[in-house]
Parts: structure tokens; C-alpha cells; sequence
């Protein structure tokens, strides 16, 4: 039996390496269960974990639970996955980057931590209103080692994040990031980050909804191209 914790902020490259895993599982004839880990009862999950597969080897993915609001329930299936003895293998999968707390309870897991790459910060950080043709050229270079949707995902929080700071609320803005976006902001008119957003808003829907053969990197051409200068 093995544990293998991913996490990070670099969602899709977490994502990435979790498929990676779990189809040189299903190879291996092993049936990957997925549960819930956002609102799984402890009796839920170790009837999931401990009910036995006669027909098939078995592994279990769990994904979130570090993510839950902290509570009784989110201790004690840390406290039985970490004690966790048994055959199948345990996967644990979460959106952001673990402490070193919360890792220390699985001591001999397998880690795999995916960052966003520090292009992708520069790309973020350099997203003013004058800076079309140098945007453009940094985006295209972080796309050749970042996925494209995940470059969209963060240049629309990032926006999400200007028009926030913009309205005065700072205190929404991540701690880490408040500085630099408040910065940031100063260089934009709310209405333009508002059209921005409307248009980001748009193409993510008509991608997710197969309403355009675009790809995520194509209609960011598109925005960048028509909304900076």
C-alpha cells in the first residue's frame, strides 16, 4: 500500500501528474474510487476504504479534504486515512499547497507539489493597460511551458482581483498578493477591468460550452489585442 499526496498551486500540473497516476493504475487493472473529500462523513469514508473488492484491486482518491472548513469530521478522516493500514493505495489530491503541518501526518506518502511556474507570476504581474505587444510576446512564451487554460484562469483572478481593488475592499485580496495587486491597480480605470472581465467572462463560457473553436490562448489574443494598447 502506498500514499501519494498531490497538491499546489498550479492546479492543472497537479492535475496532470494525478492522471498520470491513476491511469498507470486502471493499466494495472486497479479501480480508482473518487470520493468527496468537501462534505464525506468519516463513516462514509472508511466504509468506503475498508469495504474490500472481491473482484478487483482497488485505490482511493480523496480529493479536497484539506480544502474543508476545519471541523470534527475533517480531523478524523485525516486521523483515518493517516492510520490507514490496509491494501488499496491512497490518493490524496488538493487545490492548494499543503503545510508542513498537515504533511507531517503522512510521513512516508509520496509528494508530488506543483507551483505555478515563475513565468506565469511575471506574466500576471506585467498585465497593465499600455503593455499589448510585450504581454502578448510573454504570454506566448509561457504558453510554451504552462497550459493555456490555466494562463486564463489566472489572468481572469487576477482581473477579479484589480476590479476588487479598485472597489477599496482590499481585505478580500490574498495576503501574499495584496501589495502587488493594489499596485497594479493603480494603473487601470475600474470600467476598462470591467469590460475585460465581461469579455473573459464570455469566452470561458463559450469554451466550456463547445460554442467556439477558439482555443483558451487564441481568445486571449482576441481580449488582449482589442482591450490594451
Amino acid at each position: 500500500m502506498s500514499t501519494y499526496i498531490f497538491h499546489g498551486d498550479d492546479q492543472a500540473g497537479s492535475r496532470q501528474h494525478l492522471h498520470a497516476l491513476t491511469s498507470e493504475l486502471k493499466a494495472k487493472d486497479i479501480l480508482v474510487q473518487s470520493l468527496a473529500g468537501k462534505k464525506i462523513t468519516p463513516a462514509e469514508l472508511e466504509i468506503a476504504v475498508a469495504t474490500s473488492n472481491l473482484f478487483q484491486k482497488e485505490a482511493v482518491l480523496v480529493e479536497y479534504l484539506f480544502s474543508r472548513p476545519r471541523g470534527k469530521d475533517q480531523k478524523t478522516c485525516l486521523a483515518y486515512l493517516a492510520g490507514y493500514q490496509g491494501d488499496k493505495d491512497l490518493i490524496l489530491w488538493d487545490k492548494k499547497e499543503l503545510t508542513k503541518t498537515q504533511l507531517k501526518l503522512f510521513p512516508k506518502a509520496i509528494i508530488k507539489l506543483s507551483k505555478t511556474p515563475v513565468l506565469l507570476w511575471r506574466l500576471i504581474d506585467s498585465f497593465l493597460p499600455d503593455s499589448r505587444d510585450s504581454f502578448l510576446t510573454l504570454m506566448h512564451e509561457t504558453a510554451q511551458e504552462s497550459d493555456e487554460g490555466f494562463i486564463f484562469i489566472m489572468l481572469a483572478r487576477r482581473v477579479s482581483d484589480l476590479i476588487i481593488a479598485k472597489s477599496g475592499d482590499t481585505t478580500k485580496l490574498q495576503a501574499w498578493t495584496r501589495a502587488r495587486v493594489i499596485a497594479q491597480a493603480r494603473n487601470w480605470d475600474e470600467s476598462t477591468l470591467l469590460q475585460i472581465h465581461s469579455e473573459l467572462t464570455k469566452h470561458d463560457h463559450a469554451l466550456k460550452t463547445g460554442r467556439t473553436k477558439l482555443s483558451y490562448l487564441e481568445a486571449l489574443d482576441m481580449i488582449i489585442t482589442s482591450k490594451l494598447s
